[in-house]
């Protein structure tokens, strides 16, 4: 008899819930990975020699900044899907608007599994929910802040990870310093130069195209008309990054 209480005790009792409900490795980004993305890889180096993991109890934040169509946002897709620090979580958080950030981080909670998390409403409890577990979480987490404008600042500081452990990539057309953090760092985005731009031009042209051009077959008037394209675009990627 006692055999049978004990085993209905166990069988009944409350079961603690894990210290972590979602799947992990994860990561929550805007688009897949883009397998024709060219060149940037100083740049790259860069972001994540400043935000690799260390263990150090702070957070470590980069800003890419630059002129408006110069690839930003396809330099932080591109080191979110290499990922060479290996965080064990990634964000990418839409500053567009405050719908986008409540949108962000409604997504958030949802793709941690919070208890409690909804899509539908209770935007401040999933955002409050998000940012304890930024600061209470042993997982290695990567924040990204894509297109914050200084008007963005008043808006940021509600989402902003206070007292916590992780890194943060900020992608913005000014470097500013939104939380006045003095260990920021950050780098300028410059335009392809003319050299790297005509590289890109010829391997998305295709391999025909490609194969032409270096056995000498095409007319020099075409060569000047692709050449007089790239010099319109300004070393800028003017086109959709999904295009390529």
């Amino acid at each position: 008899m006692q055999q049978r209480i004990d085993n209905l005790s166990i069988r009944h009792s409350l079961v603690p819930e894990p210290e972590e409900r979602a799947s992990f490795p994860l990561k929550m980004l805007p688009y897949a990975y883009n397998k024709n993305f060219f060149g940037r890889r100083d740049e790259l180096a860069k972001i994540h020699k400043y935000l690799k993991w260390e263990g150090n109890a702070l957070i470590r934040t980069f800003s890419i900044y630059g002129r408006r169509g110069v690839g930003k946002t396809e330099i932080a897709l591109e080191y979110a899907h290499k990922n060479p620090s290996r965080f064990e979580a990634i964000f990418w958080i839409g500053c567009e608007s405050t719908l986008s950030l409540r949108q962000s981080f409604n997504n958030m909670a949802m793709k941690l599994q919070i208890p409690g998390a909804d899509n539908k409403g209770h935007h401040e409890e999933n955002q409050q929910n998000v940012q304890k577990w930024l600061k209470q979480t042993k997982k290695r987490w990567l924040m990204i802040f894509d297109n914050a404008d200084k008007e963005s600042e008043t808006i940021l500081r509600g989402y902003w990870p206070i007292g916590a452990n992780g890194s943060i990539l900020i992608t913005s057309r000014q470097y500013y310093n939104f939380m006045k953090d003095i260990n920021r760092k950050g780098e300028t985005i410059k335009p392809f130069s003319e050299s790297e731009s005509w590289d890109l031009l010829v391997r998305l042209m295709g391999d025909k195209w490609t194969g032409a051009y270096n056995s000498g077959q095409l007319k020099p008037s075409d060569i000047q008309a692709a050449r007089d394209w790239v010099d319109k675009l300004g070393g800028l990627r003017k086109y959709p990054w999904w295009a390529m």
